[in-house]
């Protein structure tokens, strides 16, 4: 059994984080919506590069080098380049109806600014000038996803001559994740379902990926998640640090972790939230608790650098 790199191509929301959660379960290290390796915030780092893919791409080479599998922006805009720099790679593209990802697309994104990583995405099917999706025309967000879908065909199939290394599958076939098994040589397991929003259901998924992937922290943090949610403090604070303990680089568990913390009152609150803004993640309220840690413990010229760091994060998002 290869463990060749695999890179999940589809657009956004078409069950990414599904595909993700299939392929930690069948043994391969993953990361979705790679934002934050080792300390730095990838997506601001290829800032200003979104048209220069080879670029970008060398950004990204230690982190693809780092784990087996890969899914999410920017990866369906940087497909030619991966299939060059990794022969030995494999590639999954799921389709969904191209108009209800339309308007699951339209409702993630809303108003917001594109970023650079969705940049990478868009970029081969819309002007460069777009920088949100409601410039784009009602209609024209199916036919890139059509486009999308028809042009990786292509690409692998007569430009390579390669088909092998593409698994196509739909989701309204109902067996796609059978599909992508079957594709990588394992034995059938449905596609599972996550919709990242807290419900009995993704407590059940989030559940079953713990017990399937006990050192992945995503799983730990989509738990604790739901655990947070119908008031299981204790249990969620534990799968937090699990999670921390599986995958220190990743910022998100410590955020949170620091928000729990910071309602009970506990300093290490401030411990937390300065391992966050430390991976890369500048938000102001962390950035404001991890300074007053760093003054209570008499680091001033830390303290006042983090605090200028978030209230600078404050007023370039207004």
């Amino acid at each position: 059994m290869t463990k060749s790199k695999i890179f999940v191509i589809s657009l956004h929301r078409t069950m990414t984080r599904s595909t993700d959660i299939l392929l930690s379960s069948l043994g391969y290290t993953t990361l979705h919506f790679p934002k934050f390796f080792n300390g730095e915030n990838l997506m601001e780092a290829v800032r200003g590069l979104e048209d220069n893919p080879e670029r970008v791409l060398q950004r990204l080479t230690p982190l693809i080098e780092s784990r087996d599998a890969f899914s999410d922006v920017p990866f369906p805009g940087l497909y030619p380049q991966l299939a060059e720099r990794w022969p030995d790679s494999r590639f999954i593209l799921v389709h969904r109806d191209p108009d209800h990802w339309e308007r699951s697309a339209r409702g993630h994104m809303k108003d917001r600014k594109l970023s650079p990583y969705n940049r990478i995405q868009y970029r081969l099917y819309v002007d460069a000038n777009i920088q949100r999706l409601p410039e784009i025309p009602k209609g024209r967000l199916a036919e890139i996803h059509e486009q999308h879908t028809h042009q990786v065909r292509e690409y692998f199939e007569k430009h390579l001559g390669e088909a092998d290394r593409l698994c196509t599958v739909d989701i309204a076939d109902g067996n796609a994740g059978e599909q992508i098994c079957a594709f990588l040589g394992h034995d059938p397991i449905p596609l599972p379902r996550l919709s990242g929003r807290p419900s009995p259901e993704d407590m059940k998924t989030s559940r079953e990926w713990v017990e399937a992937c006990p050192y992945k922290s995503d799983a730990r943090y989509f738990l604790a998640t739901n655990l947070l949610n119908v008031g299981r403090v204790g249990e969620a604070r534990e799968h937090l640090r699990c999670a921390i303990q599986h995958e220190p680089d990743q910022p998100k568990p410590y955020a949170m972790l620091s928000e729990i913390l910071e309602r009970d009152n506990d300093r290490e609150a401030e411990v937390m939230a300065h391992h966050a803004v430390r991976c890369g993640l500048i938000r102001p309220r962390l950035c404001s608790r991890a300074a007053r840690g760093r003054a209570r413990a008499g680091h001033w010229k830390e303290a006042f650098s983090l605090w200028m760091t978030g209230l600078t994060h404050r007023v370039r998002r207004h």
